[in-house]
């Protein structure tokens, strides 16, 4: 067997031959071209040649299968008769296995989802129950990505961003209420950036973080956009309303502001009164 694979990298390499697991290993690593055969690649194909005994093998005993679970995430993928024992010790090993599991139980999914809130996305979707789904979001507030819209209700969503206040870019859109928004904020200030619904005071505290966050404030009061420049000066670039109190602020704490002043003669006497 040949396959012309000259323009690949190597973990390509590694990804489209485990494949053909059910030939030779050594066959296989010698129709690899030489500049790609490293160390590391045919370690991995001599590691995984265990899954070769248990592809041919025609009975697949208890023990073989229990074998090659426990030593590879995809060994459940290759068993005939996926019984609940070995799909449970499959994802209890390797919780990302779910993938390969064709019937997915609500043991099987509560357990992968516990050990590892990503497998939520290889749940199928009819067995993405709110119970699981909160669990998910419950170990990370990003795992609200792989939640139903209909499960997002305000208790799933909420749990979410206090998790993880960036987790607010999962929330949908109807469902981004003034609260979560604050949630999401007050754990994490960057969050702001998702907030469809915003105080002043949920503001403040974002661009008290960082002065960067300015850009995100929809409604930039002079309040706010004064402790922005005089955090750093180079938020100017940010603010829509250049008053001449703000300009003289940002120039103040960063003579580069000077270059963001958008009214040119303000910008031209400020330059010269500076020289």
């Amino acid at each position: 067997m040949h396959i012309d694979r000259a323009h690949k990298e190597n973990t390509e390499y590694t990804l489209q031959y485990e494949e053909y697991m059910t030939n030779d290993v050594y066959e296989i690593i010698s129709d690899i071209p030489e500049r790609f055969r490293t160390r590391e690649l045919i370690d991995i194909f001599i590691a995984r040649n265990f899954l070769n005994t248990l592809i041919l093998s025609k009975e697949q005993s208890r023990d073989e299968c229990i074998d090659a679970i426990i030593k590879s995430s995809s060994a459940i993928k290759y068993i005939r008769n996926q019984t609940e024992e070995y799909c449970l010790l499959s994802v209890k090993h390797h919780p990302l296995s779910i993938i390969f599991v064709k019937e997915q139980t609500p043991m099987i999914c509560e357990i992968a989802v516990s050990i590892f809130s990503e497998a939520l996305r290889y749940v199928h979707e009819h067995n993405k129950t709110y119970e699981l789904c909160m669990l998910a979001v419950k170990k990370s507030g990003r795992s609200l990505i792989h939640v139903p819209q209909f499960h997002q209700n305000d208790a799933i969503c909420t749990t979410a961003v206090q998790d993880d206040g960036m987790a607010l870019e999962y929330v949908h859109p109807h469902k981004k209420s003034l609260r979560i928004c604050e949630a999401a904020v007050n754990q994490n200030p960057r969050a702001l950036i998702f907030a469809d619904k915003q105080t002043p005071e949920m503001c403040m505290k974002s661009v008290r973080y960082y002065w960067g966050n300015i850009n995100f404030v929809k409604n930039q009061t002079p309040e706010i956009c004064l402790l922005a420049v005089k955090k750093n000066g180079l938020a100017l670039q940010f603010i829509k309303q250049q008053t001449e109190e703000i300009c003289m602020a940002a120039v103040r704490e960063n003579p580069s502001a000077l270059y963001y002043i958008k009214d040119k003669s303000f910008r031209k006497n400020l330059k010269s009164l500076r020289r």
